[in-house]
C-alpha cells in the first residue's frame, strides 16, 4: 500500500512549488515578450543587409551570363 504519510509529503511539495512555478511561467512569458521583439529586428535588418548587397552582385552576373550565352548562341548559326 501507499504510505499516506509520505503521500501527503508529495502533496504538499506540490502545493509549494505551484507559486514558484508560475512565477518562472510568467518571467518566461515576459522574457519571450522582450527578446523576441530584439531577435526579429537583428534578423530583418540582417536579411535586408543580405538581399541589399547580394542583389546588385546577382544582377550584374545574370546580365553578364546572359550576354556571354549570346555571343555563344550567335557564333553557333
Amino acid at each position: 500500500m501507499v504510505d499516506s504519510k509520505g503521500l501527503l509529503t508529495y502533496l504538499c511539495y506540490f502545493i509549494f512549488f505551484l507559486p514558484v512555478l508560475v512565477l518562472l511561467f510568467a518571467l518566461g512569458i515576459i522574457k519571450g515578450g522582450i527578446f523576441s521583439l530584439f531577435v526579429f529586428l537583428v534578423i530583418a535588418f540582417g536579411d535586408i543587409g543580405v538581399v541589399v548587397g547580394l542583389w546588385p552582385c546577382h544582377l550584374i552576373w545574370t546580365v553578364y551570363c546572359i550576354l556571354r550565352n549570346l555571343d555563344h548562341i550567335s557564333s553557333a548559326y
